[in-house]
């Protein structure tokens, strides 16, 4: 501290180092502990690595959050909860949902971001 018992700038540098080192370590701890948080995160990182709209990106990171726990594509359309928000904030009408979500899900495919991969097709043109 200097002579006024402020902290020096030379102080604040390592506290800051010492602090974001901190959280890196928490933020590894949580991504080594909790699978579904990692699936997340990675589909979020690569959704941004590619620089996708947002409706893909929260769709591969919901996606990817209910494969790591397990669930099927069946399941997770019908068991999501953010799909209908992801939905909503995107202004797509319950209407055009199936056709924009098949879409979607190609897209995904391309960037390796859909989870289930291309053999599963109950995101069909047919929408079923």
């Amino acid at each position: 501290m200097d002579s006024e018992g402020n902290i020096t700038p030379q102080q604040l540098t390592l506290l800051e180092q010492s602090q974001m080192k901190e959280v890196e370590e928490l933020f590894e701890r949580a991504m080594q502990a909790d699978p579904v948080f990692a699936a997340y995160i990675r589909a979020c990182d690569k959704a941004a690595e590619f620089q996708l709209d947002l409706f893909y990106a929260d769709l591969a990171a919901d996606t990817a959050k209910h494969a790591a726990l397990g669930l099927t594509e069946s399941q997770w359309l019908l068991e999501s909860t953010e799909l209908p928000g992801i939905l909503a904030d995107d202004n797509i009408l319950p209407s055009e949902a199936a056709a924009e979500l098949y879409a979607a899900k190609l897209l995904l495919l391309e960037f390796d971001l859909w989870p289930w991969g291309k053999g599963v097709a109950n995101l069909g043109a047919s929408g079923g």
